[in-house]
């Protein structure tokens, strides 16, 4: 019986050596001496292939000869490992490194049916493969994380989707950009739900999605568009994600809301045809030989920098008191011009009679909608379509109305309404200053072909004006002036002062500075007597600019009746022999003194006879 069991027994172990020779895993046994008693096949071809490496670390190891050594040499503090070992009843396990090789070690005891220790048996894992898979997959998630969190924390708005075009990831960017435009968007797309985007498709950004698709499941570079969604314009920049292999594995966008840029941008372009129209407009009134070439002027350079088709200019006709065609720029067709020729406007009537009446700029999206407006049948079988038209006022007085015409739809924004209107202000001052300076030119023609002597001064009382007639009045006045005031020089009163016609200037100073009406002297320089009429020149808005002054020499008139009151006082003495000097004498004074030397001639006479007589 004994040799039977042994036999049984025997034959278990064989069953069993053969069985761990054939499986897959990695087994080897030792001693409790730790000295290496067996290896199966698949740990055999484990450290054949490890060979190398391994004998980076441990030179000599040979896997043919490890059958009856320690298991010490596999480790760097055997004296740990003894330790761990030689006591140990349950399963251990640990991880070693050898020659770049890792490998996990599974190790158990071998016990017999009474507990007695036998030695151990360990499992091998050669692990190198699936540990360097595992950090490069460790590595990269990781860096995947890196990456998501500085995506997440970027200021650039970052959305990715597959490639069948569903959003999988969006930054914290792009979600503020939709929260703050989600109500823009909404308006144009009812099903825009910014917590619903993750996992939907950007067909529902494109109103053409199979373009989209199109474009997007092909490229392989860079891909740049711009959409616009509920009045605001978003420009796009995509990019295929491909892996190293070429691997199409979605796409990347990044999106910019640059509605407020174009803002800005549209402004300065405003702001530069403001400045070129206003440029165009003060070169041409300034230019201009009349008013009729200031206004083309401010009509074409208007015209052409807003990029209007046509435009005209309604002089305001006194006579009806209606607006009337006077000069135009640019064409649309012949039977839109004839119209145009023949129309009139009243206040209120039309779109030049609505600018008059408001006294403000008008725009209509459809010239068609103006039912009053004469024009509105034509241009609409012209192809007419928006219009504005402001008015101009000349010194607070309806001067005309300027219209523009387009041959499409405007949208007229905010931005260039204060842009039309602050065209219209620099017109209208422009042409203010052209008509005023035209009457102003017909004012001085006037004042210098008037026989009265006209002196203007300014606030300070410097002489700024002296027509023809006071000049020749200071010329035949000169030597007499001169002889009073010896520095006189008549080429040089423009831009003197006026005190040096006067003895006391502070006194004539205080009078002219409050003077608010007529204001009479009379002055005597040299012998000569002026007479003076002072008015001051004041605005309609009650702005003090100067003073006019009407000279009149009266010293012939003062030597005559000076004359005349010596006659007079002679005669009541009885002296009739005197008589009034006429060769100096003109008009009136020398009729008078005709008059007045016959009856002296008669009086004399007629005492002479008396006295014969007595």
């Amino acid at each position: 019986d004994g040799l039977t069991a042994l036999k049984q027994a025997f034959k278990e172990n064989k069953s069993i050596k053969v069985a761990l020779d054939n499986v897959s895993t990695n087994i080897m046994m030792a001693d409790n001496d730790l000295k290496i008693n067996y290896m199966n096949k698949s740990i055999v071809k484990m450290f054949t292939d490890a060979n190398t490496d391994i004998q980076k670390q441990i030179p000599g190891f040979n896997v043919s000869t490890l059958m009856g050594t320690n298991i010490d040499k596999f480790h760097r503090n055997p004296s740990h490992q003894r330790g761990i070992l030689a006591s140990f009843v349950d399963t251990y396990r640990s991880t070693i490194t050898i020659g770049g090789r890792t490998f996990d070690l599974i190790a158990n005891p071998i016990l017999d049916e009474k507990g007695i220790r036998l030695g151990s048996v360990v499992e091998w894992s050669d692990v190198t493969k699936s540990r360097t898979l595992e950090n490069e997959k460790n590595r990269m998630m990781e860096e995947n994380l890196r990456i998501r969190v500085a995506l997440d924390n970027v200021s650039t708005n970052i959305m990715m989707a597959d490639n069948d075009l569903n959003v999988i990831y969006m930054n914290k960017s792009i979600k503020k950009m939709f929260e703050k435009a989600n109500r823009e968007i909404s308006n144009q797309i009812k099903s825009f739900d910014l917590s619903k985007l993750m996992g939907s498709n950007i067909d529902t950004y494109h109103k053409d999605p199979s373009h989209q698709r199109k474009i997007l499941g092909s490229f392989t570079d860079v891909y740049k568009t711009s959409i616009d969604m509920g009045g605001r314009r978003f420009d796009l920049i995509a990019n295929p994600i491909l892996t190293d292999n070429g691997e199409r594995l979605g796409s990347v966008v990044e999106w910019s809301d640059v509605t407020e840029i174009l803002k800005i941008e549209e402004q300065k372009i405003e702001q530069q045809k403001n400045l070129e129209v206003m440029t165009k407009v003060s070169m041409g009134v300034n230019e201009a030989l009349d008013i009729s070439s200031a206004i083309q002027s401010s009509l074409d350079a208007a015209r052409e920098v807003f990029g209007w088709e046509y435009s005209s200019f309604w002089k305001y006709d006194k006579t009806d008191k209606s607006l009337k065609f006077y000069l135009e720029s640019g064409s649309v067709s012949s039977e839109f011009r004839n119209i145009t020729e023949r129309a009139s406007f009243k206040e209120g009537v039309g779109l030049n009679g609505r600018a008059w009446k408001s006294k403000d700029l008008v725009f209509v999206k459809e010239l068609v909608e103006l039912t009053d407006c004469v024009r509105a049948p034509v241009a609409s079988k012209v192809g007419v379509k928006s219009a504005i038209s402001f008015p101009i006022f000349i010194n607070d007085k309806i001067y005309g109305t300027m219209d523009f015409f387009a041959l499409r739809t405007l949208e007229l924004s905010a931005n260039r309404l204060q842009s039309l209107k602050a065209v219209n202000r620099i017109i209208q001052e422009s042409l203010e200053r052209q008509v005023n300076s035209q009457e102003m030119v017909r004012v001085k023609v006037a004042l210098d072909n008037v026989s009265t002597n006209i002196m203007i001064s300014d606030n300070d009382r410097n002489i700024i004006y002296m027509n023809k007639s006071i000049n020749k009045m200071f010329k035949n006045a000169l030597t007499e002036i001169k002889n009073q005031f010896s520095n006189f020089d008549q080429d040089r009163l423009i831009g003197n002062s006026i005190d040096v016609f006067h003895k006391n200037p502070a006194h004539q100073s205080n009078l002219l500075a409050n003077f608010k009406e007529e204001y009479r002297s009379t002055i005597n320089i040299g012998g000569r007597t002026f007479n003076l009429i002072a008015n001051p020149i004041i605005t309609d808005k009650g702005e003090r600019l100067g003073s006019v002054v009407e000279w009149a020499d009266y010293t012939n008139e003062v030597k005559t009746q000076n004359e005349i009151d010596d006659i007079v006082n002679l005669a009541i003495e009885g002296q009739f022999n005197s008589r009034i000097k006429l060769e100096d004498k003109e008009g009136f004074f020398k009729k008078l003194g005709e008059g007045i030397n016959k009856l002296l001639d008669v009086t004399s006479n007629g005492m002479n006879d008396i006295a014969r007589v007595l």
